[in-house]
């Protein structure tokens, strides 16, 4: 019973973490100068595969997250 306040502590962590991250390169993004396609394409590149491989680090690094339906 202890560990599950543990788990979805770590979960809020994270997900304020990713949010938090989102957010202040939305901020540059708006702030700097206008960057060429090719950068911007690289940088959607970029969030996309880290999206795909997001569910297999979520289960390797939270085993118990396995049993959740969400991420099957």
């Amino acid at each position: 019973m202890l560990k599950e306040p543990l788990f979805q502590k770590k979960l809020f962590i994270f997900v304020a973490l990713v949010l938090f991250n989102c957010a202040f390169s939305i901020l540059l993004f708006i702030v700097l100068d206008p960057a060429p396609f090719a950068n911007i394409i690289g940088w959607l590149s970029l969030l996309l595969y880290t999206s795909t491989i997001m569910p297999t680090i979520i289960k390797t690094v939270f085993p118990a997250t396995k049993k959740q339906p969400i991420l099957k």
